[in-house]
């Protein structure tokens, strides 16, 4: 046995590697059961996230989403939020919540909507918005 372990000697962290990606591999097999049921229990018994309107979005953000919604869409959208920027009376109660906001202006959410066409406006302009800056950046354009 000595003169074995005299051979595996200079691989040492090979076999110290192996073992810890061994571990590693374990870990992920048994994680993966975890996240199905995530996407079992929030994903599709509790129809996904509970709302689609974020509460709170960045100003640059806010005119990409406008961009995808017509005029009522946006104005009712925009009537659910309070511009807060630095200098508002407000500023120093979200900035600790929102870091973003010392970088720019973010819109924050009043109330909550009720209203289901809001609710579907602004998940589709969302999307719209999200998947067009993708696509930009990955042609460099943004």
């Amino acid at each position: 046995m000595a003169r074995l372990l005299r051979f595996l000697k200079p691989y040492w962290w090979m076999i110290v590697l192996a073992i810890a990606l061994l571990f590693l591999q374990a870990n992920c097999d048994l994680a993966l059961p975890d996240y199905m049921s995530r996407i079992v229990n929030v994903g599709i018994q509790q129809n996904g996230v509970a709302s689609p309107i974020p509460q709170a979005i960045r100003q640059s953000e806010m005119n990409r989403v406008k961009l995808f919604m017509t005029e009522a869409d946006a104005a009712r959208m925009l009537a659910s939020y309070s511009l807060v920027q630095q200098g508002a009376a407000d500023y120093d109660k979200y900035v600790k919540d929102y870091p973003g906001l010392a970088k720019e202006p973010v819109y924050i959410l009043n109330t909550l909507s009720t209203d289901e066409e809001t609710w579907k406006a602004t998940s589709r302009s969302r999307s719209l918005a999200q998947a067009t800056t993708r696509r930009c950046a990955s042609r460099g354009a943004v």
